[in-house]
């Protein structure tokens, strides 16, 4: 993306973008992955929530606690 907006400002198409003042989010180290013990803990408390499927699609996809509340 950013290569397309440098494009169109190099041809004139566009006169700014907010690329340019955009500033990039702060890299969070990563934490320590699930043990399959914990997973299985995890798995086993949420059948019984309502939100074992939100668990189950976090827990295939790696997401993080605000990714998957966006869902």
């Amino acid at each position: 993306m950013r290569t397309v907006l440098k494009e169109a400002l190099r041809h004139q198409r566009l006169t700014s973008t907010g690329v340019s003042i955009a500033q990039t989010p702060k890299v969070e180290e990563g934490g320590e992955p699930y043990t399959v013990e914990e997973v299985q803990h995890l798995l086993a408390e949420a059948r019984q929530a309502s939100q074992h499927r939100a668990v189950v699609i976090a827990l295939a996809l790696g997401l993080r606690q605000g990714e998957d509340l966006d869902m």
